[in-house]
C-alpha cells in the first residue's frame, strides 16, 4: 500500500510505501515530517479499525447465514420424510 500526502498543512508531498522494508523520513526542521508519519498513523489506524469492525459484522452475518441454513435443511428434510411416510 502507498499513501501519498501532498499540500496538507505543512506537507508540501510526501509518499509512504508500505512494501518497502525500510523507510528513512529526513528533512529541514519543521518541513512536516512527524505531521506527516502521525497522518500515516491514523490512516492504517482507522483501515484496521474498519478492516476490525467488517469483520466482526461479516463473522455475524455467517454465523446467522449457518443458522438459516440449517433450518432450512432441517425443515426440508422434516417436508421429505412426511412425503416418504
Amino acid at each position: 500500500m502507498k499513501i501519498i500526502i501532498s499540500d496538507f498543512g505543512p506537507v508540501k508531498s510526501f509518499e509512504f510505501n508500505m512494501a518497502k522494508s525500510f523507510i528513512g523520513i529526513f528533512g529541514k526542521n519543521n518541513s512536516g515530517k512527524s505531521y506527516s508519519i502521525s497522518t500515516v498513523y491514523i490512516i492504517i489506524k482507522n483501515i484496521l479499525e474498519i478492516y476490525s469492525d467488517l469483520s466482526f459484522y461479516l463473522r455475524i452475518l455467517i454465523d446467522n447465514d449457518i443458522e438459516e441454513f440449517k433450518e432450512k435443511l432441517k425443515n426440508h428434510i422434516d417436508q421429505e420424510k412426511e412425503t416418504l411416510i
